[in-house]
């Protein structure tokens, strides 16, 4: 399978994960940094992949980056994709 993008690195607000990595990706920081790091490394799309946000909290996220040029992906929970949501 081929990707039309690279990671640059991941966002986690528990504290104790940044500056690990996952999957070979570092965890950058907080949620609340992604408009900055948005800027940091020329992102062109962001994935939300957290399925247990709410919407109220997917709004939130989307908000803070509403004026940045980003293509916006989620990815929904295994139970939305088995119940066909």
């Amino acid at each position: 399978m081929v990707c039309d993008f690279e990671v640059v690195g991941l966002l986690d607000d528990s504290e104790s994960k940044v500056g690990r990595t996952l999957l070979g990706h570092k965890i950058l920081g907080p949620i609340s940094e992604l408009s900055k790091n948005i800027d940091r490394f020329n992102v062109l799309k962001v994935i939300i992949a957290i399925p247990s946000l709410s919407s109220l909290q997917i709004r939130k996220i989307l908000n803070s980056i509403s004026n940045q040029r980003v293509e916006i992906i989620t990815i929904p929970s295994s139970n939305d994709i088995v119940t066909g949501k």
